[in-house]
């Protein structure tokens, strides 16, 4: 859909031949995520999932695909054009980078191996985002960026010509291969990642520490290991120098308890020092920073969602944060936009996704009145106004947009109502890779580079 300044509307998809206009929809249905506007203003991306179930529980063959629209002024005709890649694999979140190639996050094996189909989650076993990959338009040629089983979530490229995304880190042993066999998962070991590999006994895993906690025989008692946090990270256009947004990690993001790993060692303490770090707001450890994206206005500024790893639909509190290159993690704060949430889980007044500042310093957000995850209320495409506190909270609908229901499998009851993921249509300024002051030695600018 397209929201013209005057207020009328365009179904982009509907005009270009996809989708059913009925409310029951069928085998031509589509669904549609992750626009992306190019550089130029003129074209976008977008992922979409055509087909529907025929019936309750049955699934489709079918997978997200990108696809490029164009025709984005009034009284253009539309035209979407599937883009060339691998289309055995889910491909969401595209994005062009400066050099007009286009990145984005897929399930495909590394190596693109039929046989390590589908990838696994390295915490619960089940199917996962595996990477961030680079699509030569010209050439077709594919390759991977980064490698992350459990997931690399909302690509975006700021003003510095970074790629800012978030990642899924589970930095702690697996929980299959801890409780197995008790658990019934039973683990297995192969000897390659051939379609030929035979399995070996499993051998003892050393690194990190345990889960369940241990005995060293130099050291003494070992306390439980556990790290379970969804942080912000960044990346050069290239896929080299990965590292956390500006080197934040644990100490800063998830500060305050953090239990010493060596039980009897005097010099260990199991608190943070909160007196050398800006940041007061904890980030919990089954939680993390979502959909982030830069503020135009304020160069360095990234308002973003605090959001719990399930049961969230990745919605809840509006955060902000100075997250500029120039900065040390520990001048990094991470403030409350909107009311935190509760130590119950409620978010007062209603939980957000996908903030959206623009040019003109208004912020729009998809809200939904719910104030927990609950079957049956959508979420809205609003304007965010600031309240008596200074706090920010879902003002009015915006006008035009208007979500209709739709039925998805017969004979299930129960409808769709969702309006997210806005997405301003204007040219942007190209951005060139990062240069930038590493603040942790003070050196003149330069290229990032990976560290030894």
């Amino acid at each position: 859909m397209i929201r013209y300044p005057d207020g009328s509307l365009r179904n982009l998809t509907r005009e270009a031949g996809f989708g059913e206009a009925a409310v029951q929809q069928g085998i031509r249905a589509i669904a549609v995520r992750d626009p992306s506007v190019h550089w130029s203003g003129t074209k976008a991306l977008f992922s979409m999932l055509i087909g529907a179930p025929p019936r309750q529980y049955e699934h489709p063959n079918a997978v997200w695909q990108i696809y490029e629209v164009s025709g984005l002024a009034q009284g253009q005709p539309v035209v979407i054009a599937k883009v060339a890649g691998r289309a055995a694999y889910n491909n969401v979140t595209p994005l062009y980078d400066t050099s007009d190639n286009i990145l984005f996050t897929s399930d495909r094996p590394r190596d693109g191996a039929a046989h390590l189909y589908p990838q696994l989650d390295e915490y619960e076993s089940t199917l996962t985002i595996t990477g961030l990959w680079k699509l030569d338009p010209t050439t077709q040629t594919v390759r991977i960026l980064d490698h992350t089983p459990s997931g690399l979530f909302s690509p975006t490229i700021d003003s510095y010509g970074r790629l800012i995304f978030t990642r899924w880190d589970h930095l702690q042993r697996d929980q299959q291969e801890d409780g197995s066999p008790g658990n019934g998962y039973f683990p297995v070991t192969y000897s390659n990642e051939s379609a030929g590999a035979t399995t070996i006994p499993n051998t003892s895993v050393v690194f990190p520490e345990s889960r369940e906690g241990q005995v060293s025989p130099v050291y003494g008692p070992v306390n439980v290991y556990r790290f379970n946090l969804i942080q912000p990270w960044e990346m050069n256009q290239d896929g080299t120098a990965e590292l956390t947004l500006n080197h934040i990690g644990r100490h800063e993001l998830s500060f305050g308890h953090l239990i010493k790993s060596l039980i009897n060692d005097p010099a260990l303490e199991d608190f943070s020092d909160q007196s050398i770090m800006a940041n007061r707001k904890s980030v919990g450890m089954d939680t993390g920073l979502f959909q982030l994206k830069e503020d135009p206005t304020n160069r360095g500024t990234f308002f973003g969602i605090y959001a719990h790893e399930f049961g969230s639909m990745n919605s809840g509190g509006l955060i902000k944060f100075n997250g500029a290159p120039t900065l040390n993690a520990e001048q990094m704060a991470i403030l409350d936009a909107t009311a935190p949430e509760t130590a119950d889980r409620v978010v007062p007044g209603g939980r957000m996704r996908d903030p959206l500042p623009l040019t003109s310093g208004k912020l729009l957000a998809s809200h939904s009145t719910s104030t927990t995850v609950q079957d049956g209320i959508g979420f809205q495409i609003k304007e965010l106004v600031a309240d008596a506190n200074g706090l920010l909270v879902a003002g009015a609908r915006v006008s035009g947009i208007a979500c209709h229901a739709v039925r998805r499998i017969p004979p299930k009851r129960g409808e769709c109502r969702y309006c997210k993921i806005p997405i301003p249509i204007r040219a942007f300024g190209r951005t060139a890779n990062v240069e930038r002051i590493d603040p942790e030695c003070h050196e003149q600018p330069t290229r990032h580079r990976h560290w030894a």
